[in-house]
């Protein structure tokens, strides 16, 4: 693992390296956690959970496979009332 430069501007940001920001898929507005331990920072790229969920729908909605909401209440819920 490479030893890379970062550093802190005036207003107490943290400027990454291109190669930091590149490998981590950073770009304007991303977040970061960070945990403190000693003289140490760890980062790393928060992603929103809902986005991945979103993703693979969209997947399986193009394959072919997903149901129309309506469709699933009127065969699995409400079966007898047509």
């Amino acid at each position: 693992m490479a030893l890379l430069l970062g550093r802190v501007d005036s207003k107490g940001r943290v400027l990454l390296p291109k190669e930091v920001r590149d490998r981590l898929d950073l770009g304007p507005g991303d977040a970061l956690c960070m945990e403190i331990s000693g003289t140490v920072v760890r980062c790393a790229k928060l992603t929103n959970p809902f986005d991945a969920l979103a993703a693979h729908a969209e997947q399986e909605h193009r394959a072919g496979r997903t149901r129309n909401l309506r469709d699933i209440i009127r065969s699995d819920v409400l079966p007898n009332e047509r």
